[in-house]
């Protein structure tokens, strides 16, 4: 499942937000298409007033049993 949305409006803080499988990323600017996006991501690279997000999660699959 990814899922790569943009949203240009004002009041909306993260304008670029992908949303994989096992992860979620997103930033403050819009990049306008998610190659460029994922680009900017890989690079690592962060100017001054840039805020981003990347965060891994994986399921638990924990056995509880009495």
């Amino acid at each position: 499942m990814n899922k790569f949305i943009i949203i240009d409006k004002k009041e909306i803080f993260f304008k670029n937000i992908l949303i994989e499988s096992d992860r979620i990323m997103a930033s403050d600017e819009n990049y306008g298409s998610e190659s460029a996006f994922r680009e900017k991501m890989a690079s690592g690279k962060v100017g001054k007033l840039d805020t981003v997000i990347n965060v891994r999660y994986a399921e638990n699959r924990q056995s509880n049993s009495f």
